[in-house]
């Protein structure tokens, strides 16, 4: 919006330069022409007075005309019309005002003196009335109009076209971020009509291909449950059999063989493997595989913290693990409350997990662009050059060695995060020797009641 004021700003800037630099040349003009009229009334005063003064009894106006009106093409030539008078007047001292006044146009004096010196009269340079200040009045009034021509066609600009694309421009983002549901209202605007029938029509292909894909996965899902266990039950069955080979079972002496204990074991540990990986899929393709569908809603920030207060604070008093809760807003947030509460219950299984038990500290605060959530935890910090991957799906760190995890905990916990608006960032505060873990939430205007929920899905991890 603050870009906007440059529509306007710009504009009157420009406007003003432009009457300030016409009003320099034309008062430019104006002396221009002025000093060069003085010119040539000197140069014919002079003349006449020189010839004044050497006849011994002069007629002024026979030598105005000897002088000046049968010399007149030769003026011309040399100089413009507006710059020559219409006439010269000798006009002597007995001459009254109302007679001067009654000359019409411009009209400049020149004095001619006798022989002893005396004003003899004065010689009457009549010029056509150019009434200049009249015409910068005019230029004036001119540049006037057409600045109120310009303003009303940015004005025009602003409300046809600037606003109603300021007001549909957050559309293709929120679209992006999973609010599907939500429709442009219909407009006769010629310009924007077709617009916005088209981004409706955008959205509701998108919906109906993620609710598409929302099938195909749950298809998977079923797939792979029914590989998986299909997988689990033979392979349990080889380690049972490498079992009895092991102890001597099929052996008619009951005796265990020494080399066929060592392959039954190597059967029985390759087995163990494959079972932890069946399992490990298995967790993933039923306990965590839920729909995630974001319904923003209205609460306050301390509603979300008190959350976490009353699923981890007996827990982590039980483990002897310091855990400190602090924020500097108590402002409403207007998102979904259900997923950030599952954002930050993944980071903090995150900070126990990789922790070293020495403290937990929950914090958030807000600022024009949202709301900051940090989790941080006293621990191992990881590898500056691991932090790009550590959101990566089945990512696990150097520091997960002899910890159980599927490594997809932080993937979906940053997934919801940015289909809520937002984002996770992970930092190392080496001064503390802590990892901290950042959640950003947009700050999203509360929407209507009426208007409906967005129709986009994730997948994440359940208790």
């Amino acid at each position: 919006m603050k870009r906007l004021k440059y529509l306007f700003i710009v504009p009157c800037l420009v406007y003003v330069t432009i009457v300030i630099l016409a009003n320099i040349f034309f008062d430019r003009g104006i002396a221009q022409k002025t000093d060069i009229r003085n010119i040539f009334i000197n140069r014919i005063s002079t003349q006449v007075q020189r010839q004044y003064l050497n006849e011994e009894y002069p007629d002024v106006n026979e030598i105005i005309r000897n002088i000046y009106l049968d010399n007149q093409q030769q003026y011309k030539n040399e100089y413009s019309k507006e710059e020559l008078p219409e006439n010269i007047l000798f006009l002597d001292c007995n001459t009254s005002d109302a007679e001067l006044v009654s000359f019409s146009g411009n009209q400049r004096l020149a004095t001619i003196k006798n022989k002893n010196g005396e004003n003899a009269g004065f010689l009457l340079f009549v010029y056509a009335d150019s009434n200049s200040k009249a015409l910068k009045v005019y230029m004036n009034a001119v540049l006037a109009a057409g600045f109120l021509l310009l303003i009303s066609f940015l004005i025009f600009i602003q409300k046809a076209v600037i606003y109603p694309f300021l007001k549909f421009s957050e559309y293709p983002e929120r679209l992006s971020k999973g609010y599907m549901a939500e429709k442009l209202p219909e407009s006769k605007n010629r310009y924007f009509g077709k617009f916005i029938w088209g981004i409706n029509m955008l959205s509701d292909k998108i919906q109906s291909d993620r609710k598409h894909i929302d099938k195909l996965l749950y298809e998977r899902q079923t797939m792979l449950t029914t590989l998986v266990h299909g997988i689990k039950t033979p392979v349990s069955n080889v380690k049972l059999y490498a079992s009895a080979i092991e102890t001597g079972l099929y052996r008619e002496d009951g005796v265990p063989d020494e080399k066929d204990a060592v392959i039954a074991r190597k059967i029985e540990k390759n087995a163990d493997e494959i079972i932890d990986l069946v399992k490990m899929i298995l967790e993933n393709t039923t306990s965590g595989m839920v729909a995630f569908e974001p319904s923003p809603e209205s609460f306050y920030v301390t509603e979300l913290l008190d959350c976490i207060r009353a699923e981890y604070e007996n827990r982590l008093k039980t483990l002897h693990i310091p855990f400190t809760i602090s924020t500097e807003t108590n402002a409403i947030i207007n998102s979904d409350k259900k997923g950030l509460l599952r954002i930050l219950s993944q980071l903090m299984e995150n900070a126990i997990k990789y922790g070293n038990g020495e403290g937990i500290t929950v914090s958030a605060e807000k600022n024009d662009e949202g709301f900051f959530f940090s989790v941080r935890n006293k621990g191992e910090l990881l590898p500056e050059k691991e932090l790009p991957f550590v959101f990566g799906n089945f990512w696990r760190g150097s520091n997960s060695v002899n910890k159980e995890g599927s490594g997809i905990g932080l993937f979906e916990a940053k997934a919801i995060a940015m289909k809520l608006g937002g984002d996770i960032l992970i930092k190392r505060l080496e001064d503390s020797g802590e990892m901290e873990l950042v959640v950003f939430i947009e700050a999203i205007p509360q929407k209507p009641e009426a208007e409906s929920k967005s129709e986009a899905h994730f997948f994440f991890e359940s208790e």
